[in-house]
């Protein structure tokens, strides 16, 4: 269980770090509002993933 909880933490931050690059570089697009709100529904995410991981397979 404590391997199934690493992987979902690694793999999380992967795309949140690819997230936050992406919305660093798109600052002065339209979709930055858009890409701000996906990335905070992702840390969201992977927060409750993270605090509860008894409620997850």
């Amino acid at each position: 269980m404590v391997f199934r909880e690493k992987q979902y933490e690694t793999i999380l931050s992967q795309i949140i770090d690819f997230l936050s690059k992406i919305n660093g570089k798109a600052e002065e697009k339209p979709e930055t509002k858009k890409n701000s709100k996906k990335l905070n529904e992702l840390k969201l995410i992977f927060n409750s993933i993270r605090n509860n991981p008894e409620k997850n397979p």
